[in-house]
């Protein structure tokens, strides 16, 4: 039934005057109500866009926490905070001697060193098939797997609640599987962590973060020979052709290489490893450096090397699976980064986001 919308008019039996003061009173009455109206339409939006007053506080106080010294602070969905421990460089963890080693280092070490007796005791073209469909697996661990486990814990928390449903981490239910998660992650990190004061969510992440290492390093290493064994002198190419191919090859590896080490240095450990899906830390990041050049330079121009390393070999193979693995990359960006990114930070400045603006510009000139 639809509600009919009656304007209220004075009585006919009022006189002129009487009537003329109750047209009147009326619209006082509306002026007010819409004033009170507009008044609580702009606190809230004052409220959507201004943040919390505690989270300006927190985060405040983080770049003093971090200006003396301190561990940064990390907070919880629930919004729980807890001090965010120092993580280790992980390539000196796993690759140095001096350093304890956990299962998974062990694991990643034992997988790496197969991989270079097999490119050596193999011929070319069975290196070539084994290191192409190797590489294959690993990156679709990387971006079919990771992806799906990442998505779903951004959106659900689906590991931290895996984990805790199976009770890991759980003294009473399963006690020696959470001694020994225990050793392994006490192993791998400095005299600042204490397993017991911090919550599931974190050490969730650390054991994540390990996984994350093994896929990563047999990924790269895996590409690197599978170009090595398809590495080739084209027939009539002169000497400096040569040297210019190479020149150029290794000059976008060591910017590949620059692009990745400077992007670790401004995101560091917790976005590297996506520690944002777990928990948030409140500390507010200077983009500079190598984020000036382009948007998501992880993604985009710190993929150079593969290019780089297509040049060198001279292979047509290696140059159109690293297309093929760059064109992944950007699924995953596209599929799991943007939207993580959007949900957690709101519209941020990812390739897809840029790629959108760009294009509505277009139409709009266009029309």
């Amino acid at each position: 039934m639809s509600a009919m919308l009656v304007t209220p008019q004075a009585p006919h039996h009022l006189p002129s005057s009487a009537s003329e003061n109750a047209t009147d009173a009326e619209l006082r009455q509306r002026k007010t109500n819409a004033a009170v109206a507009a008044v609580a339409v702009a606190a809230a939006a004052s409220a959507a866009q201004v943040p919390e007053a505690d989270q300006v506080e927190d985060e405040y106080d983080n770049e003093q926490r971090a200006r003396d010294g301190k561990p940064l602070m990390g907070r919880l969905k629930d919004g729980r905070q807890f001090e965010v421990p120092s993580t280790p460089d992980m390539l000196t963890s796993i690759f140095d001697p001096r350093q304890a080693k956990t299962p998974l280092d062990v694991l990643t070490l034992v997988s790496l060193a197969a991989q270079i007796v097999i490119y050596f005791v193999t011929s070319r073209q069975q290196a070539q098939a084994f290191f192409l469909v190797y590489f294959l697996f690993w990156r679709a661990a990387y971006n079919a797997g990771l992806g799906w486990v990442l998505n779903a814990q951004s959106k659900k928390g689906w590991l931290v609640s895996f984990v805790d449903r199976r009770g890991w981490l759980d003294k009473e239910r399963c006690p020696k599987t959470r001694e020994w998660i225990k050793q392994q992650l006490e192993v791998k990190m400095r005299s600042d962590y204490d397993f017991e004061a911090l919550p599931n969510e974190y050490n969730i992440w650390l054991l994540f973060r390990s996984i994350v290492d093994v896929i990563l390093l047999n990924d790269f290493v895996a590409y690197s020979l599978f170009a090595f064994s398809c590495t080739r002198l084209p027939e009539g190419h002169s000497g400096w052709a040569h040297i210019g191919r190479w020149a150029l090859g290794w000059t976008l590896i060591a910017f590949n290489a620059w692009v990745k080490l400077d992007a670790h240095r401004v995101v560091k450990d917790y976005a590297w490893y996506w520690g944002d899906c777990f928990f948030l830390c409140l500390q507010q990041l200077v983009f500079d450096g190598v984020y000036n050049l382009a948007p998501d330079p992880m993604y985009s121009i710190g993929y150079a090397g593969y290019y780089g390393l297509s040049l060198c070999s001279a292979s047509y193979a290696v140059f159109f699976v690293s297309l093929a693995a760059h064109f992944s990359q950007f699924l995953f960006l596209q599929l799991f980064e943007s939207p993580h990114i959007a949900r957690t930070y709101g519209e941020g400045s990812s390739i897809g986001a840029w790629a959108r603006k760009v294009a509505e510009r277009i139409r709009q000139r266009l029309c």
